[in-house]
């Protein structure tokens, strides 16, 4: 149990070192990509762009991404291509042909909330997949970005990236 706590913890302190380091760095004027980013989400006319990833099982820490993982949302449609690590407590899905966070969903829920400070809290239920039963995202006012994604028969996993306007 004490192992446990351990490694939540440091899953805990290396996303926050993450959002620290990636929201120190960002060359954008905060007002700039705060506007953008706003008017994106606002419109529901956005892509999230993953550099890392966080399991929550299986320790390692955090794992560097290459490009073109992504989360696009538009129309009220999303768009999930997205590396998974973790473990899957069925193993029915072990040898489907596509990662569990590579689909298209046409029917999803969403709740947007903006805080005081420019923040949003988007919580996103694609309806029409069994296997993803939210994925939760707090975009700061820069387009620094963390996503939490809770499975159904799946160990979760939390991202994090920027997001920005589609083009």
């Amino acid at each position: 149990m004490k192992n446990s706590k351990n490694y939540l913890y440091s899953i805990i302190v290396t996303g926050l070192l993450i959002t620290l380091v990636s929201c120190s760095s960002s060359g954008q004027s905060t007002s700039t990509a705060g506007n953008a980013v706003a008017h994106a989400v606002d419109s529901s006319n956005w892509k999230f762009t993953a550099t890392d990833a966080i399991p929550q099982y299986g320790g390692g820490g955090s794992r560097r991404l290459d490009a073109n993982q992504d989360v696009k949302y538009s129309n009220n449609k999303l768009v999930v291509y997205l590396p998974y690590f973790g473990r899957d407590y069925t193993g029915a899905s072990a040898y489907a042909n596509k990662g569990p966070l590579d689909f298209t969903s046409n029917d999803v829920t969403i709740k947007k909330q903006k805080s005081t400070k420019g923040r949003w809290l988007i919580t996103i239920i694609p309806n029409d997949n069994r296997e993803v039963q939210s994925m939760n995202f707090t975009i700061y006012p820069n387009g620094n970005t963390n996503l939490a994604v809770t499975m159904t028969n799946r160990s979760g996993i939390s991202y994090s990236g920027t997001v920005e306007p589609i083009k």
